[in-house]
């Protein structure tokens, strides 16, 4: 079941993405696409409380035809059956959801900049002593960046998807960060392909194959761990994507309060890293 999913997601994205390589080839040659979906389901607990969230921001300046930022995203999370039935999943809870980000630009000078994020969320897991917490889920991540002429147009693409487990058992102290699970890449116009990378701690489980290409990373895995006491636990989920295209180089980009994807800097106790996804399944 957990092949067939990932399968189905990585054939949406890798349409949708196709679709907007080709689009975008055609407004200019200068363009920078990032793009991200994600998908859980097979929850041992039920949550008392479902969330989702979307924001998207863009930016272009310059009159030049064919300079465009573009986002598009969407987010849900349901114990209907509504969600795994369109995951073509077994079950009642499921969530997904997808981000992508695009920016081109053809000709004299201009700077485009488009933003989005994803995010889903599930609170107040409860999850009683010796009990086993888990969950099945998928992730794709796409980018892309190329340009005329790399030398004189800049194009840029990055993003992230990270998967986070909280302690919220104590009501007077913050959440704990137990576990995450974090896939990042980024891509520009000099770069002839996209660099990605894995990081996370024990209980994600990665099952082979990874499927990664020049410019696409493909994952399928699990989460599982065993509490010794009774715990409440919190669930989230969140994809940033950008895509940058400027002629001149831009020397200032847009602060990014509404968004952060610049490579996730986490610092965690009693959890052990993976910087590569070499490393992740060496230990895996």
């Amino acid at each position: 079941m957990m092949l067939k999913s990932i399968n189905h997601l990585y054939g949406i994205a890798a349409f949708v993405g196709t679709s907007i390589l080709v689009s975008s080839s055609a407004l200019a040659a200068t363009f920078a696409n990032s793009l991200s979906s994600a998908s859980v389901f097979n929850f041992s607990h039920q949550p008392q409380q479902l969330g989702t969230s979307v924001n998207q921001l863009s930016q272009v300046l310059g009159s030049t035809t064919g300079t465009v930022a573009t986002t598009s995203v969407d987010a849900v999370f349901d114990d209907e059956g509504r969600t795994c039935a369109d995951l073509q999943i077994a079950g009642s809870t499921c969530g997904a959801n997808f981000s992508n980000s695009l920016a081109a630009g053809n000709q004299g000078r201009y700077f485009a900049q488009s933003q989005s994020q994803a995010g889903i969320n599930g609170l107040f897991f409860t999850v009683q002593q010796n009990e086993t917490f888990s969950f099945g889920l998928n992730a794709f991540l796409q980018i892309i960046a190329q340009a005329t002429n790399p030398g004189q147009e800049s194009a840029k693409s990055q993003g992230n998807i990270l998967f986070q487990i909280y302690d919220t058992t104590d009501e007077s102290q913050p959440p704990q960060l137990l576990d995450y699970l974090a896939l990042f890449g980024a891509q520009t116009a000099q770069e002839s392909q996209a660099g990605f990378g894995i990081q996370g701690t024990s209980a994600f489980n990665l099952t082979a194959p990874i499927i990664q290409t020049s410019n696409s990373l493909a994952v399928n895995g699990s989460f599982s761990r065993t509490f010794d006491r009774t715990t409440q636990l919190a669930f989230f989920e969140v994809k940033n994507n950008q895509a940058i295209v400027a002629v001149p180089e831009p020397s200032l980009v847009l602060p990014s309060g509404l968004l952060s994807i610049l490579l996730i800097r986490l610092t965690l106790r009693r959890t052990r890293r993976f910087s590569s996804k070499s490393d992740y399944l060496e230990n895996h």
